[in-house]
């Protein structure tokens, strides 16, 4: 079960449709794979050209971290197909490698599996923490870093808008 704190954060150099989600889990030993089951079981696209209809669910241990990986085909994806393990097996040009990871009571899970990898990073001390940044004396239930929101929609905007058909507002969102 969840219980305590738990985040929802957007990064700019990610998408917005693809924030990290962190929590913490309050379970026994035995409720711990969990939520590795929940996402073999739930997270995936139907891939008919892959054997079992979803593509399979790598677990891996990194540290005191365990990591559930699945590769699922999406036209928003943010990786191309010839980057997938399997890229034969896709049903779209693009993919996300969704990500969740458990390290001790921390829970995390992201379609964009690089921002699961910095979290862990973080718990794990070799990235830094937002603790550094936020003020000590008081409760901050939303941190807001203006530069890193202008890139992600700056960015956002751009990815949305089609360079051939709208040239005129695709260059003016360029020149913001």
């Amino acid at each position: 079960a969840l219980d305590g704190a738990a985040g929802l954060c957007w990064y700019a150099d990610s998408k917005l449709q693809t924030p990290l989600f962190v929590g913490q889990f309050d379970g026994t030993a035995e409720q711990a794979q969990l939520p590795g089951k929940l996402f073999t079981q739930n997270i995936g696209a139907h891939e008919s050209k892959a054997p079992e209809g979803v593509l399979p669910v790598s677990q891996t241990q990194q540290g005191e971290a365990q990591i559930w990986r699945r590769e699922v085909s999406s036209r928003y994806g943010q990786y191309l197909k010839a980057q997938a393990v399997q890229p034969d097996q896709l049903m779209s040009d693009y993919f996300f490698r969704v990500s969740l990871a458990m390290q001790n009571k921390t829970l995390l899970f992201s379609l964009d599996d690089t921002l699961v990898n910095n979290a862990l990073q973080t718990l794990n001390k070799t990235r830094p923490a937002m603790v550094d940044v936020i003020p000590t004396d008081g409760i901050v239930p939303l941190y807001i870093n203006p530069q890193g929101v202008a890139k992600l929609l700056r960015n956002e905007t751009l990815t949305s808008l089609p360079k051939n058909l709208e040239p005129v507002f695709y260059n003016a969102a360029q020149t913001l």
